[in-house]
Formats: structure tokens, sequence, C-alpha cells
């Protein structure tokens, strides 16, 4: 049994940047679990308490990592 509202969640791994989203909803009871990235294997997330994270999926994302220069790069 769920509330009915459901809202869409985004997550990155902070690993590799994977993205992914989910559905958060509110349970009659507290929920635990956690997800896993699907490139890496790194933890993307895990909870406990008055929500659950269902129907995750894989999404694109951007990398706002910087890249580096190529004086930076000729400096190694």
């Amino acid at each position: 049994m769920t509330t009915g509202t459901k809202v869409t969640v985004v997550f990155c791994c902070t690993h590799c940047g994977a993205g992914y989203q989910a559905q958060q909803d509110r349970p009659p009871v507290q929920s635990f679990g956690s997800f896993k990235c699907q490139v890496c294997g790194n933890e993307v997330y895990s909870w406990h308490g008055d929500y659950d994270y269902i129907d995750w999926t894989a999404i694109e994302t951007i990398s706002l990592r910087r890249k580096k220069s190529r004086s930076e790069i000729a400096a190694k």
C-alpha cells in the first residue's frame, strides 16, 4: 500500500557519475534498502526510514568534472 503520491528523485554515483532516477514512495511501514551503480558497483544510495525508493532506471547525465588543460597534462 502506498500514499498514492510518488516523487521522482535523481541520484548520481559519486564514483563514476552515472545517473539514475527512482520513485520515492511512503509505505505504511518503515523501509530500508540500497542501490548499487550498474556501471562501477559502488553504492549510490541507501535508506532506512519512512520512505522507499523503487523503479530505479539509468538516465543520461552530463559530466561536471573539469577537464585538465594541455599545460596541466604536460606538467606530469
